[in-house]
């Protein structure tokens, strides 16, 4: 800048040097008088200190930021807590080095706008004074920074609501709920049940009081608009926020277009709902910028580049950039290359920040009132929260959570803190790097093509460049070439030793006492070889990050994009190594190791995992963790009506300061009127000689007796199978049309499934629970096995050895209580509506010759199981039905 300025003004460096010295003077000693302070002060009276206006997590947070966009303005809104300390913040915009767009909108009361003065020089601009005056009128504070966040000027102080808040009024919501209530006025078809007036009134109550909730509420109790009215209430009186979190889409969807807006209409009071959806379900700006160029056609790993194209030109149009905007569904290769990461996310650097649908999401998160997502986004969430990186979590800050489908969250937290590095993991990531169909594609070639038409990068930097990426693609095909080999032994050494010598591949457990073996000693070396080989291309790769990040840092935007690509695959490979070490010490106490091995047509997979055992640890550290209320509800929580199974493998039983409120709702339908459970009696028991064949007369007589209609319900594919094919010409015979599980899509089978009241759907795993099929085409559940856990699953088995070395028992006491909240989960299928009628089946004798058969027959309140044959079940079907 000094050299253009002299050759404009044709002046010598001394008396440049006077120019610049009097106008930074004069700068400085302008600004300090206009917010009349000491000149020989370097820190204002009205200057704070960073960590007195910001939590430590978002003062790094913003830090960061900052540093990322090289030390440019951004624009932030924060939130403060009830002590004014600034605890959440959300960038809304980048500049240049003198000015950035001030994004104010969906502030209020108690927020603060935040942005920073690269000079280190705090005092408002008139631009500054303008915009505070603004939002200091709502109550919204606005703060100025230095670079660092070491130095803070309070333009304006943000608003302390401090008004107390008076809580819900239990009575209130029920009348809400009531007959003669606003729901009523607004639903033509509204039924008040007693039972959801009294959940909606705990659940009031549970929110107020901070406590944990676990409420079971029987089916047609309407637990969705019992927990979202006094859930809206809440938040609406406090001006907080409510989490609520399910397992499947199809309960947010239902939420968000048919539940909140009744609720809407009902309160007559405005609220806003967002959908919350996972980072990899949006369409990155930046990398379709990648392809949408010359030279993109580098990372696609084909040459059909049809549906590449037909997202770009989707990219252009959408308008949230999500895959539920998409007319169609893209392939998982072609989605890889447009979604949104977090590893490889440039945030402020990136030049589409501001137009970026994954922050513009956020961006309207922030001034809801009720946030709804999956669990797995919540427990990403809460991960990064307790780990200390608030001001980076995924959503912004909340008061409360509701969990619905509430029975899978011992699972889905420990699947979410499960670790795991297998062959086509590592395989995908090299193939990100160079291509293995042609080493011609992938980001390494493209970044090569890149470097050679950047006319100001000098010579040795270039050649620097070509010599790490050429070390890369040499680095990528060895590295293949030994996993192969590598992957195959692992194999070859696992099947005979665990799975026996006719073994064609599955998941086996590694216990401790295993690693003493010879076999482990071989399994030792191969890990220690595919760490060596995954070094050989992670090390130039490691050194070609470091060398972008400097280009990056000295001006050359053009490579940002790389830096943060590439960054992103080392890190992972980086990661991958680090996990396969912690493989090769072992498990530590309260995880498994396990392995996944899988043969298909001659090629073999194999995978390693630590899975965590205690989901009640997860749980104190994560959810019950936060400051506020929980509520957890679902149609299944209990066995025998007690909730001490779920009780103790959440960890509610331990928590110290909170109140625990537990209820059960019965369902409001006459279940004794509407629906059947029949136990047969004379099918040999599973795994017993004739099982099978048994297992698919029953099934040929009862759906015949039902005319289809009917959910038969396996426990594994191959039985499902078996009985499919002994069936299948009998059916046709018949007329009967089966649907089976694995030939067209979930969505598509349930589509034709609810369409078609003579259709058959044979299924397994996914199907048991979370489908809602109403009407005639569902008069038939048939369960072929108790779905009891599979005792040599790896996970299961690690439990049930400390459980002995508990001195309990661990199929009484685990693998009863799961396989009783699963069996309801099935039979549970069956009345979804006050009209439905249908029969239930269960298949397994063990539920009337077995001890334990009591435990499952007495988790069903108001239904009574009945024993009998096939014959006569199949009579009593076609009576009740009245076919």
């Amino acid at each position: 800048h000094c050299t253009l300025i002299q050759e404009m003004w044709q002046v010598d460096e001394d008396v440049l040097c006077a120019y610049i010295v009097f106008f930074f003077f004069f700068k400085q000693k302008t600004a300090y008088e206009i917010k009349e302070c000491d000149w020989s002060s370097d820190v204002c009276s009205s200057d704070l200190k960073g960590e007195e206006r910001f939590s430590p997590e978002t003062q790094i947070f913003v830090r960061d930021e900052i540093a990322d966009c090289g030390g440019n303005e951004i624009f932030f809104i924060g939130r403060t807590d009830g002590e004014g300390l600034v605890v959440d913040v959300l960038p809304m915009a980048r500049g240049d080095h003198e000015a950035v767009p001030a994004i104010t909108e969906n502030t209020g009361p108690g927020d603060v706008v935040i942005h920073n003065h690269p000079t280190g020089i705090l005092a408002p601009s008139k631009a500054d004074l303008s915009i505070a005056s603004k939002v200091g009128g709502d109550g919204v504070g606005f703060y100025i920074v230095d670079n660092e966040v070491r130095r803070v000027y309070a333009v304006v102080e943000p608003q302390q609501v401090r008004e107390t808040v008076e809580p819900l009024n239990p009575e209130e919501i029920s009348v809400l709920l009531g007959p003669n209530g606003p729901l009523a006025a607004v639903h033509p078809h509204y039924e008040s049940r007693l039972s959801q007036c009294r959940m909606a009134a705990d659940v009031a109550r549970i929110l107020d009081s901070r406590a944990v909730g676990v409420l079971e509420a029987g089916t047609g109790t309407g637990k969705s608009l019992a927990y979202l009215i006094p859930a809206v209430l809440w938040a609406l009186k406090g001006k907080r926020r409510v989490v609520v979190s399910t397992r499947t889409i199809n309960l947010q969807e239902q939420h968000l277009r048919q539940d909140l807006p009744l609720v809407q209409k009902a309160l007559g009071e405005p609220f806003k709902a967002v959908l919350i959806k996972g980072r990899g379900n949006y369409l990155c700006l930046r990398k379709r910028d990648l392809l949408d160029n010359d030279s993109g056609e580098l990372l696609l790993d084909f040459d059909d580049v049809l549906e590449v194209r037909e997202l770009i030109e989707w990219s252009r149009m959408t308008s949230d950039g999500t895959l539920s905007d998409l007319s169609f569904v893209p392939g998982d290769a072609n989605w890889n290359l447009l979604k949104a990461e977090s590893d490889s996310c440039l945030r402020a650097r990136c030049p589409h920040f501001s137009d970026c649908f994954f922050y513009r999401s956020r961006m309207d998160a922030a001034s809801a009132q009720i946030l709804l997502v999956n669990h797995h986004i919540l427990f990403a969430d809460l991960a990064v929260r307790s780990a200390g990186h608030e001001a980076a979590a995924v959503m912004p800050r909340y008061d409360a959570v509701v969990l619905d489908e509430a029975h899978n969250l011992e699972s889905v937290a420990l699947s979410y803190f499960e670790g795991s590095v297998g062959k086509w993991g590592l395989m995908g990531q090299l193939g990100r790097l160079v291509s293995r169909k042609k080493q011609d594609r992938g980001l390494v070639p493209f970044l090569t093509r890149r470097i050679s038409g950047m006319r100001f990068l000098n010579v040795g930097k270039r050649d620097k460049l070509d010599e790490l990426a050429g070390s890369i693609t040499s680095g990528v095909t060895e590295a293949r070439g030994r996993m192969d080999r590598i992957f195959d032994d692992l194999a070859g050494v696992m099947i005979p030793w665990l799975g026996g010598a006719g073994g064609t591949g599955s998941k086996w457990r590694v216990p401790p006492a295993l690693r003493n073996e010879a076999e482990w000693k071989k399994v030792e070396q191969l890990l220690d070889e595919l760490g060596a080989a995954l070094s050989i291309p992670l090390a130039p790769l490691r050194k070609l990050n470091r060398v972008l990040r400097g280009l990056v840092d000295d001006g050359f935007d053009d490579l940002t994009g790389f830096w943060g690509d590439i960054g992103a695959v080392a890190s992972r490979l980086d990661a991958s190594l680090d996990f396969i070490t912690r493989v090769r010490e072992g498990e530590e106490d309260g995880e498994v190791c396990w392995v996944d091995v899988r043969l298909r047509k001659g090629r073999s997979s194999v995978s390693f995992h630590l899975t965590p055992l205690d989901a009640a640890q997860i749980m104190e550290q994560t959810l019950f963790s936060l400051d506020g209320p929980v509520v957890m509800t679902s149609a299944t929580l209990t066995v025998e009506g007690t909730f001490d199974f779920l009780n103790e493998k959440l960890g509610i039983r331990s928590l110290q300061d909170r109140d625990v409120v537990e209820e059960v709702y019965a369902s409001p339908f006459d279940m004794a009127a509407q629906m059947r459970l029949a136990v047969l009696d004379d099918v040999a028991e599973p795994g017993r000689e004739g099982y099978v064949r048994e297992l698919t007369h029953a099934v040929l007589d009862l759906v015949k007796a039902s005319g289809g209609g009917a959910l038969v319900l396996f426990t594994s594919y191959r039985t499902m199978d078996a009985v499919f094919e002994g069936c299948g010409e009998e059916f046709s015979r018949q007329g009967i049309q089966v649907l089976r599980q694995g030939e067209s899509p979930r969505t598509v089978l349930l589509d034709r499934f609810r369409s078609d009241p003579d259709l058959t759907l044979f299924a397994t795993d996914s199907f048991w629970e979370g489908i809602d099929v109403v009407g005639n085409s569902l008069r038939s559940v048939i369960i072929t096995r108790l779905p009891f856990p599979v005792p040599t699953d790896p996970v299961m088995e690690a439990r049930s050895e400390t459980l002995v070395r508990e001195g309990r028992d661990p199929f009484m006491e685990d693998s009863v209580p799961r396989a009783v909240i699963r069996l309801r989960q099935g039979v549970g299928r069956l009345i979804r509506h006050k009209d439905d009628r249908g029969f239930a089946v269960i298949c397994d004798t063990r539920l009337l010759k077995r001890s334990y058969g009591r435990i499952f027959l007495n988790s069903f309140p108001g239904t009574e199981a009945e024993g009998g044959t096939v014959a006569g079940t199949a009579a009593d079907i076609r009576t009740f039905l009245d076919i």
